[in-house]
């Protein structure tokens, strides 16, 4: 399947879970616009590439949460 393609099909999954999701004039892939949370696309050569971007970018964001939970911050902010 052509990257493009691919890209397509996962932003309509994520688009389920974050409907305010978009992919902006920079190729960034904007999920929670709130709160600029996002990761660029146009370094993805291939369906791998990809999978381990979101991998990496969940992992950034599982650590903020564990980190606010450490200090007693709450995560209403991050909340879409």
């Amino acid at each position: 399947m052509e990257i493009k393609n691919f890209i397509d099909e996962f932003l309509k999954i994520v688009i389920k879970h974050s409907s305010k999701c978009f992919i902006n004039s920079r190729y960034e892939l904007i999920i929670v616009p709130k709160n600029n949370i996002y990761f660029r696309l146009n370094d993805i050569e291939n369906e791998l590439d990809l999978k381990c971007k979101v991998i990496a970018w969940l992992e950034k964001v599982k650590i903020r949460q564990v980190y606010m939970y450490a200090f007693g911050w709450t995560n209403d902010r991050f909340i879409d």
